[in-house]
């Protein structure tokens, strides 16, 4: 984003973000909504903007070229991401892969065999191989004689291939599309007052601040779902929910935050002074001055 910044010459864009957070925000958004058009671009097999896909259903075009965004960007839907999760998950014909005996035993103590290529089942439940939990040492151990030769006399080289190069530059792109998504569908929650949508983003700020070490926030980020999840009345719940925004002027979709509004209405009389006026019916009246800042 750097090197963006200076091609764009966006000079309010600074490190501090509390001072130039407005900046900030709409930088992130112009370069999340360039890299979407880049990677539909590249979707869609087209060399620039000029270029007409080919398609006779725009709005199913849209629709898949946008979950093909969306799967790109949200690791969560990546078949690597897919094939983790499901690599602890077996179907009722599959067996059970570990230790000589093929069965499952729920709490039983279980030792590592150092050689990841073991044939016989890399994991072994003590009471299968002879051994007490006493036995099990603290360094390397093989569920036998061929596990050992093999893993001493075996060398792997490694190669490194177009396929175990890890694209640093298209990772950092993803996360700063991931990043710039986040925080334009925060902003839609804000304005249209989605109190159930902005509890999700309160929910990823806790990791977030639990990992940058703002221990402030994170505490009341666990008390606003603590609360909102029971820990107080429904009807202080619904307003925790659903009483997060204001809308000043009407209209909608023109909701902002009401802690925003409360700093215009901060900024607006930090420069009046209230003067007491006595009336001709016997009563006080308030009269603002503004003072003007040289």
């Amino acid at each position: 984003m750097f090197h963006l910044k200076n091609y764009f010459e966006q000079r309010n864009v600074t490190g501090n973000v509390k001072e130039s957070f407005n900046f900030n925000e709409e930088f992130l958004e112009f370069c999340t909504e360039g890299y979407i058009t880049l990677l539909a671009l590249h979707i869609l097999d087209m060399d620039n903007l000029a270029d007409t896909p080919e398609v006779e259903d725009k709005v199913a075009c849209l629709h898949n070229v946008s979950s093909k965004v969306i799967d790109k960007v949200f690791q969560s839907a990546s078949s690597v991401v897919q094939n983790i999760t499901k690599a602890g998950e077996r179907t009722q014909n599959e067996s059970y892969p570990f230790c000589v005996c093929k069965l499952e035993k729920p709490g039983a103590v279980m030792v590592f065999c150092n050689n990841r290529n073991c044939q016989r089942g890399v994991w072994f439940h003590i009471e299968c191989v002879n051994m007490e939990e006493e036995d099990i040492p603290e360094g390397a151990w093989y569920c036998s004689g061929d596990c050992e030769q093999e893993k001493s006399t075996r060398r792997i080289k490694k190669k490194t291939t177009a396929n175990s190069l890890t694209d640093f530059k298209m990772d950092y792109v993803l996360l700063l599309i991931w990043r710039g998504l986040s925080q334009m569908s925060r902003k839609d929650a804000i304005r249209e007052n989605n109190g159930k949508m902005m509890l999700i983003h309160w929910k990823f700020d806790l990791f977030q601040f639990f990992s940058r070490h703002h221990p402030k926030y994170f505490l009341l980020c666990t008390r606003l779902l603590l609360a909102v999840n029971g820990a107080v009345s429904p009807r202080l719940q619904r307003t925790l929910i659903w009483n997060r925004t204001v809308n000043k002027n009407g209209g909608q979709g023109k909701n902002i935050e009401m802690d925003l509004q409360m700093e215009y209405f901060n900024k607006e009389y930090k420069g009046k002074s209230f003067i007491p006026n006595l009336s001709s019916k016997g009563g006080y009246s308030v009269t603002y001055v503004k003072f003007s800042y040289l």
